[in-house]
């Protein structure tokens, strides 16, 4: 493989062929799935970030890790992939009816009543 001190292969075939396995492998489980793939600043390789909406990003890389490594180690491809959760944004929705509302101000009464 071809490669440039920056790219580290990233546009190459085998490379690419990579990263559409590893994409198509997450998106059988997790369709809404985001992949971000650049080339690394302090690792000779190519990070592929993969944005997931669930609570265990690990249940994504437990899915991929064998495949993986088979490519880094047999085709000796830097492809280095990594799992985050998708950040949550406050919701703009109406409070749900279970939600405990806020404390209201408690008025205060004068002690001072004859």
């Amino acid at each position: 493989m071809v490669a440039t001190h920056y790219d580290y292969g990233i546009n190459e075939p085998p490379m690419q062929h990579a990263i559409a396995e590893i994409e198509a492998l997450v998106r059988s489980r997790h369709p809404d799935a985001v992949f971000e793939v650049f080339p690394s600043s302090n690792v000779a390789g190519v990070y592929m970030r993969i944005i997931v909406d669930i609570d265990e990003p690990d249940d994504v890389t437990a899915l991929i890790i064998d495949r993986v490594a088979d490519m880094q180690i047999d085709d000796e491809l830097p492809l280095y992939p990594v799992t985050v959760r998708r950040s949550r944004r406050p919701s703009t929705e109406p409070e749900s009816r279970n939600a405990i509302p806020e404390a209201l101000p408690v008025p205060i009464e004068s002690h001072d009543a004859p």
